[in-house]
């Protein structure tokens, strides 16, 4: 699990009175609220809302070159996205794919060599 220290300020900031010991851990898509003390007891269950205000991915395209290469591409600019790659859709094998991205008709572009075998790309927020 990887340690989640911001969502639990943001979380404390934002409540009437901060919660003594208040951890967050986040594993997947899957985020795990830990507190010691205050009215909750032990087997009691908490729901809570979280609004990340995280942008939308921004729409990519996919084109084939005459050069037998295939073009990426996602609107400029678009802050905060990198492009990942991997040979298998396992949540923690993405990679960032290492050649910088150029910018050509307001768009984003990188070009990709095929792969031996299977290449998965993303656009991942970070």
């Amino acid at each position: 699990m990887t340690n989640c220290p911001t969502i639990a300020t943001a979380l404390n900031e934002s409540l009437a009175g901060p919660i003594s010991g208040l951890t967050a851990s986040l594993s997947g898509e899957v985020i795990t609220l830990n507190w010691a003390g205050g009215s909750v007891t032990s087997g009691q269950s908490l729901q809570a809302t979280f609004d990340l205000n995280l942008p939308a991915a921004p729409p990519s395209a996919i084109q084939p070159t005459l050069t037998n290469t295939v073009v990426i591409s996602w609107p400029a600019p678009s802050t905060g996205f990198n492009l990942q790659r991997n040979s298998n859709l396992n949540p923690t094998d993405w990679v960032g794919v290492t050649d910088p991205p150029t910018v050509a008709n307001g768009r984003n572009q990188a070009i990709v060599s095929p792969p031996v075998g299977t290449e998965f790309y993303r656009l991942k927020f970070q």
